[in-house]
């Protein structure tokens, strides 16, 4: 079992970034850690905040390692997308001149013209991310 023990000055500096941050992961992220510290185990951490007890001590393990930076770095990117350069640009062109009422509409259009079939949720991330505006 690891020694998940903290300053009283840590876990100031936790609970007080805890308090300032609106990023709900780096608030879980932080918690996982408070409250290993403070006698949790990591299964009932992981129950909690509904994720891997070895997430949990991993989350403990990155703050050791570096800090509050490292522990809520976010590294993951998500998937470029399934459209190439010239997709998007069709896509682009296509949006311009037709008015959709729904991001649905969108990509049943997207799997259409290109054969790419988006699940809804994927999709919407995706119009958001390519800053595709709906007024």
């Amino acid at each position: 079992m690891l020694n998940y023990t903290l300053s009283t000055d840590q876990l100031i500096e936790l609970r007080k970034a805890h308090r300032q941050t609106q990023n709900k992961r780096e608030a879980d992220r932080i918690k996982a850690v408070v409250l290993l510290a403070t006698g949790w185990t990591a299964e009932q951490v992981a129950e909690v905040l509904q994720v891997d007890p070895n997430t949990v001590r991993n989350y403990f393990k990155r703050y050791q390692q570096g800090g509050l930076m490292t522990l809520c770095h976010m590294a993951y990117r998500g998937h470029e997308g399934w459209l190439s350069e010239i997709e998007l640009a069709l896509l682009d062109a296509h949006l311009e001149k037709h008015l959709y009422l729904t991001t649905k509409a969108i990509a049943h259009w997207v799997e259409e013209q290109f054969g790419v079939r988006y699940i809804l949720n994927s999709f919407e991330i995706f119009v958001f991310e390519t800053s595709f505006l709906f007024i």
